[in-house]
């Protein structure tokens, strides 16, 4: 048996495709047998096909030959220049950022700092080549995961990903109140643009959450929810209509429930890829934001311990 520690590039990706990329010259069904009676072993344990991996963690595999994990897709930094905090990924043709709570995704007026103005900087974009944009948008107050494709076929690629809702985004909440552990939130949203909310309207947009409970003090919950549609304030007003608005949200939460944090407790804690050939080395790649301090300290506080 061979062991091979996993790095940035395994990361977030699936036991089959890792095992398929490092060695291809093993026959499919090899393959698949040696994960069923467990001759694949990740950390030591039996491992699933679909299971995703870590960085660092030990693959140990029934093969004497050398993975062959192709091209790095991470591109090194330039020589004495480290990425900064707040760059989860950066590849040949994809940047993952952990957008901080606060920043804007894009400017809102030329010259303006976002996100999307600091990859520029950051890649060195210049007048008349492309500039790097957002693939989707996360509200100022909302921290996590926003992918920026550095190449305008792979924006063009996520863009029609993203309207035929391929791509899995999972967020983080703390709400007041506890729901039931698992759930679907079905409410139709109708925005109202002059004052940046949206209201329930049986003639708005169909929405749909599904949610998750992740852990409880009885007073306030940590939810997993997954936005099976992209409508904008989605979340948060799903979560208030139903009972369980997010702490710190003084847009649609109760005065009390609105006052327990300075913004909304809300995270994109992680987007996944489908497995589409059209994404190449990035198919089924997921990237996950480490929850931040703010939502970690409340967490703390309250005792609240959850399971994943």
């Amino acid at each position: 048996m061979e062991e091979h520690r996993l790095g940035a590039d395994q990361a977030g990706r699936r036991i089959d495709r890792i095992l398929k990329e490092g060695w291809p010259d093993v026959p499919l069904g090899a393959r698949m047998k040696a994960l069923r009676i467990g001759l694949v072993r990740l950390e030591g344990r039996k491992v699933s096909c679909d299971e995703r991996a870590e960085a660092g963690q030990v693959l140990r595999v029934p093969w004497a030959e050398a993975p062959r994990w192709g091209v790095p897709l991470v591109t090194p930094a330039p020589e004495g220049r480290d990425d900064p905090p707040w760059v989860l990924f950066r590849g040949r043709n994809l940047l993952v950022a952990d957008k901080p709570a606060g920043w804007l995704t894009q400017p809102d007026r030329p010259g303006g700092d976002s996100l999307v103005t600091r990859v520029w900087e950051l890649e060195g974009v210049g007048e008349g080549s492309f500039r790097p944009a957002a693939a989707h948008r996360l509200d100022r107050n909302t921290s996590g995961v926003v992918l920026l494709p550095l190449t305008a076929l792979l924006l063009r690629l996520l863009a029609d990903l993203l309207r035929r809702r391929r791509l899995r985004k999972t967020y983080w909440a703390l709400v007041a109140g506890v729901p039931p552990a698992t759930g679907e939130i079905t409410r139709s949203l109708r925005k109202l643009e002059e004052e940046n909310r949206v209201v329930e309207d049986p003639r708005g947009d169909q929405a749909l959450t599904r949610y998750r409970l992740l852990g409880t003090d009885g007073e306030a919950s940590l939810l997993e929810l997954d936005l099976v549609t992209g409508r904008p304030h989605q979340a948060r007003a799903h979560l208030a209509f139903s009972g369980f608005p997010i702490l710190g949200d003084r847009k649609y939460a109760p005065p009390v429930p609105a006052s327990a944090a300075p913004r909304p407790l809300l995270h994109a804690r992680e987007v996944v890829l489908p497995e589409d050939p059209a994404l190449e080395d990035l198919a089924g790649r997921g990237f996950t934001a480490p929850l931040p301090e703010d939502m970690a300290g409340v967490l703390r506080r309250r005792g609240i311990r959850y399971t994943l």
